[in-house]
């Protein structure tokens, strides 16, 4: 510090003073410091000046207005009540309780005209932090507010469920006007979406406006008037769809489009103990395309990746019930689980699956058929006939076995005799 510096103790006694028009009237941060810079520099006979503010939490001064040519470095040791003047250059801080949010800064004051003007100058910057601290609190809340409008997906309701605010960002994302959900009561917002429960709450998943899948995970909180009585609910929104297609790409099967082995192994153990402890029926179901080895020497692997995916789509819609799983375990082998009213209904819907694969008439003159078909092996388990996943699977795989070896294109049940072949 210079050994010219000094301080000057003043008393900040908040009267109007010649300031209160500009304080009145203007509203804009930037047009509000440049008069008030002028002005400053008028009372003060100074020849420039620089305005610094915190305009965020930090703790960093911002300069908001510089006199073209000026150079400050902002004081240090400023604390507040005091103007600082050092070697010419009048600092004075801006504060707001025990904080300064601000200094203003100017050069070459004439010290006489100073002293003249102390008082004045105190009540000035009394009435100036009020007046920029206000500015700063609004622009902050400014700022906020079209952050959250313009990126959180987020609408408000009234007591009544509905609509009296909803956010540009969850518009854009629904590919709806905001006019248009206003005064909606909000079950007409989500219409067409799929619920299901995580972990982490409920997730609803729809269609963006270009067709793609959207999850979104909902939170709703109370929100509350002036007085504190519950006003209505706000209704915020996650956008994981990136998180869910990347848990989807993770458990299914990259060329047929089926759930794979892995998704197997997580669900299968699960829906045994669930169908055993609620007195449900549970089928396992496995698949096997009958002589594939011989088709892909026949027609070549790109062939037969097709007839793997073809396969996989009439499997997907002859399983398409909720509670329908259908996996690709591995090769040409698939796996279904499905829950059932009946033990019989597993086999029917089983057999369903091999007509309709044999009707899609695909040439294989290595299969006795000599069109594609598909053998499949079929277990239940409940709460009268419990089983652990592998006593289940290996009850499937061995009526499978048992029809492969009864001449294919068959369903066969664990501990049933029977079977049904086609043509």
């Amino acid at each position: 510090m210079s050994s010219t510096s000094e301080v000057l103790s003043l008393p900040m006694q908040p009267h109007w003073d010649e300031f209160q028009t500009l304080i009145d009237t203007e509203q804009s941060l930037h047009p509000f410091c440049e008069a008030l810079a002028q002005r400053l520099m008028t009372c003060v006979d100074a020849d420039a000046c620089g305005i610094y503010l915190k305009l965020t939490e930090s703790d960093t001064l911002k300069q908001v207005y510089l006199t073209s040519g000026a150079h400050f470095t902002p004081s240090a040791y400023l604390h507040r009540g005091q103007l600082h003047l050092d070697t010419g250059q009048l600092f004075i801080p801006l504060s707001s309780g025990d904080q300064i949010f601000g200094v203003v800064a100017l050069r070459t004051v004439n010290r006489e005209v100073l002293q003249a003007q102390q008082a004045k100058l105190a009540r000035t910057a009394f009435k100036t932090s009020l007046k920029l601290h206000s500015m700063i609190n609004e622009q902050r809340l400014n700022r906020k507010i079209r952050v959250m409008n313009e990126h959180l997906l987020s609408y408000e309701t009234d007591p009544d469920g509905h609509i009296i605010d909803v956010s540009q960002a969850l518009t854009e994302e629904l590919g709806v006007t905001k006019q248009a959900l206003l005064g909606e009561n909000e079950t007409h917002l989500f219409t067409h979406a799929s619920i299901e429960n995580d972990d982490k709450g409920q997730v609803l998943k729809l269609s963006s406006p270009n067709g793609n899948p959207l999850w979104l995970r909902s939170n709703k909180v109370l929100s509350y008037d002036f007085f504190g009585e519950q006003h209505g609910h706000y209704h915020l929104y996650e956008n994981i769809t990136d998180l869910k297609q990347a848990e989807l790409r993770s458990i299914t099967d990259e060329l047929t489009g089926l759930y794979n082995r892995r998704y197997f192994n997580q669900r299968f153990p699960g829906d045994i103990d669930r169908a055993v402890r609620y007195s449900e029926i549970v089928a396992f179901i496995i698949v096997d395309i009958d002589n594939f080895k011989k088709y892909n020497d026949t027609y070549g692997h790109q062939a037969g990746d097709t007839a793997l995916v073809t396969v996989a789509r009439t499997l997907h819609e002859c399983f398409r019930r909720k509670g329908d799983y259908v996996f690709r375990l591995g090769g040409e082998e698939f796996g279904v689980i499905c829950n059932v009213t009946q033990a019989q209904d597993a086999e029917t819907l089983a057999n369903i699956a091999c007509e309709k694969v044999a009707a899609l008439q695909m040439p294989h003159t290595g299969n006795p058929h000599h069109v594609v078909t598909i053998s499949c092996g079929v277990a239940t388990v409940d709460a009268q006939h419990p089983a652990d996943s592998n006593e289940l699977y290996k009850m499937a795989d061995q009526a499978l076995y048992a029809a492969k070896n009864e001449g294919r294109n068959r369903v066969k049940v664990s501990g049933a005799d029977d079977d049904i072949e086609f043509f």
